[in-house]
């Protein structure tokens, strides 16, 4: 007895002098439980199965707390009221209300009442009888890109004649009429329709006319091309008739008009 009195004096010597240091000279208490302090007795294999089922968080927390209630009591179940629960684990009334039905729907926990006043609850020691929650779908990150681009907002912007990027042939081989961008494939299509001499001609005409009007066309090749058929259907055999910048020809002035004008 004597001896046991002097350890326990000599224990809570050093417990008092880690307190003070902690206190007064900022060291820090670290936490060391030790296991002759009290223990929860569960068997290896609940726990190796509850390591194989998915428990949502707090639910896990009412669980463990009813393990702790019952096998750390040494009982198999107990009367626990919502006002433990809400001590053991911090959660509100309606989220620990939450968890146990959820753990009793997956048939973790036996849950008795008696006579309607007292409540009993249990572990399910029978985990074959446990039912996972299911597994929740989980994309793999190659995917998920190519979802949130699938799914951003389209936008509202429509390609004008400045957004739309062209291959400007033009600006190669006549630098100064820029302006009428045609690409090597149009261009080399209208020099097969009606000689590169020409082509180049009307590419002057355009640009002239453009410069001259202060406008801009959005298909050059298609303005080229119906110029170029008009003056065709329109030109005699001797030679065409002009045309003037904006497209339309010049009328012929006849012998006759000209005499009625003097």
């Amino acid at each position: 007895m004597f001896l046991g009195g002097c350890l326990t004096c000599i224990l809570d010597g050093m417990r008092f002098w880690q307190f003070a240091h902690f206190l007064f000279l900022g060291i820090e208490w670290m936490a060391s439980p030790q296991k002759e302090d009290g223990y929860v007795p569960v068997a290896t294999e609940i726990y190796e199965a509850l390591c194989k089922i998915r428990i949502p968080g707090e639910a896990r927390q009412v669980l463990d707390f009813i393990i702790r209630k019952t096998y750390g009591f040494h009982k198999k179940e107990d009367m626990i009221a919502l006002s433990q629960f809400v001590l053991g684990t911090g959660l509100k009334k309606t989220n620990i209300c939450r968890s146990l039905n959820k753990l009793s729907q997956m048939n973790l926990i036996v849950i008795k009442k008696d006579n309607g006043n007292t409540t009993k609850y249990r572990l399910n020691k029978d985990y074959d009888m446990w039912k996972p929650l299911s597994k929740k779908i989980t994309l793999s990150k190659k995917i998920m890109p190519v979802i949130k681009k699938d799914n951003e907002p389209l936008s509202n912007r429509r390609h004008t004649i400045d957004t739309i990027t062209i291959d400007n042939y033009t600006k190669d081989i006549l630098p100064e009429y820029s302006l009428v961008k045609l690409s090597k494939k149009e261009y080399d299509k209208l020099v097969a329709l009606m000689g590169e001499e020409l082509v180049k001609d009307f590419i002057e005409r355009v640009y002239l006319y453009c410069k001259s009007k202060g406008k801009t066309y959005r298909d050059y090749y298609a303005t080229i091309l119906n110029w170029y058929k008009k003056e065709k259907r329109t030109s005699t055999s001797q030679s065409p008739s002009p045309l003037n910048p904006d497209g339309s020809y010049v009328k012929k002035v006849t012998h006759r008009e000209n005499s009625s004008s003097e």
